[in-house]
């Protein structure tokens, strides 16, 4: 096989393996709509680093986007760590986000719509 085809091959495999596009969003925290930003419960926060989210129990989380439908972004979560960072058997989530501008989002699935918006930078809440 010619030195040519080889690396065709090989931009063409990962271009394949690549996902499907990154979250749009800022990086910072956010909490979902329904309570002050100050007064968000560790349930209902997440941090997102620009590429991943966290939250206050799971930790070192890696997000990829499978999928794009009507606006919708399907994700695969896979977390290694709890909140603090010590390590844990890893686990994976799906999960569909529909982006509402880059500082507000859609957490959606089969049975109810949650909003989230931006409260401010990764330290806002300093929980996790």
């Amino acid at each position: 096989m010619s030195k040519l085809k080889l690396l065709s091959i090989v931009a063409i495999a990962s271009i394949a393996a690549s996902p499907v596009a990154s979250i749009p969003l800022k990086s910072g925290d956010y909490g979902a709509i329904g309570s002050a930003c100050g007064d968000e419960p560790n349930s209902t926060i997440m941090s997102f680093d620009g590429r991943n989210f966290a939250y206050p129990h799971a930790s070192q989380c890696a997000d990829t986007v499978t999928g794009r439908s009507d606006g919708v972004l399907s994700n695969s979560e896979t977390c290694q760590a709890a909140g603090d960072g010590s390590p844990t058997k890893a686990s994976t989530t799906k999960f569909k986000l529909r982006p509402r501008g880059n500082d507000r989002f859609d957490l959606v699935n089969s049975s109810n719509t949650m909003t989230f918006r931006r409260c401010g930078n990764a330290t806002f809440f300093d929980r996790h």
